[in-house]
């Protein structure tokens, strides 16, 4: 899935800079992202999504009424009462975090408002989201698209108490608003950022310092000859 992830970014990178067509990757990292998870939000999100009454009963009994205690210097502090969020260590965590943000990201990848970069040769399809632990990438290829991701990233919050990493999330513009430093449709997330936007020099490691050049519009952009530098990539992660 990493790799998987990765290629479609950089063919999407790749793709916008040698047709030019407006592209900005918005990279979201969830703040604290095992701690704040709702429980109670969890438990709706279960039931909702039709998971069964005996495995809703098994996450509720290891996450209700749930006591930490801290040990420093081999003092026993008095108990914690967990209110929300996973136990690191806890071996269906990450599985149940995953569920905990299908909600967004359905929400993004099934909205019409949201309409994304268009994927050539794919008819309607477009890419819009791709999702991977608590890290999530947007593709948006209109200005009203930040509005829309604005909006939808807000109500999440306001459901479930979830909030972006500002300091690990950023914006990169490619193609044709490569270079582009504005905030905009008064985005407020971006000036949460502090102006964090990037330019071409300045991609993640994990990105590659250039996109491999794509092929004709309709065959796959350049997975083959990527493909040894997304399997090293992937073996970072």
């Amino acid at each position: 899935m990493c790799g998987m992830n990765l290629a479609l970014v950089r063919d999407a990178l790749a793709w916008a800079e040698q047709r030019r067509v407006p592209l900005a990757l918005l990279s979201l990292n969830q703040e604290k992202a095992f701690d704040c998870v709702s429980h109670e939000f969890l438990f709706a999100l279960l039931e909702w999504m039709g998971f069964g009454p005996d495995f809703s009963a098994m996450v509720q009994l290891r996450y209700t009424g749930v006591v930490s205690r801290v040990i420093i210097n081999g003092y026993l502090f008095k108990l914690i009462v967990q209110r929300g969020g996973f136990r690191q260590g806890c071996p269906i965590s990450p599985l149940l975090y995953v569920l905990f943000l299908e909600p967004l990201v359905e929400q993004l990848r099934s909205g019409h408002d949201f309409q994304g970069l268009h994927i050539p040769g794919m008819g309607r399809v477009r890419a819009k989201v791709s999702a991977y632990a608590d890290n999530t990438m947007l593709f948006l290829g209109r200005e009203e698209d930040f509005s829309v991701v604005e909006r939808v990233i807000k109500a999440f919050s306001d459901a479930t108490g979830a909030r972006v990493n500002c300091c690990k999330s950023f914006v990169l513009y490619a193609g044709a608003w490569a270079g582009r430093t504005d905030v905009p449709e008064g985005f407020s997330l971006c000036r949460d950022l502090g102006g964090c936007f990037m330019e071409g020099q300045q991609r993640p490691k994990e990105l590659g310092h250039r996109p491999q050049q794509v092929a004709s519009e309709g065959q796959e952009l350049g997975q083959e000859r990527s493909l040894p530098d997304w399997e090293s990539a992937c073996g970072e992660c």
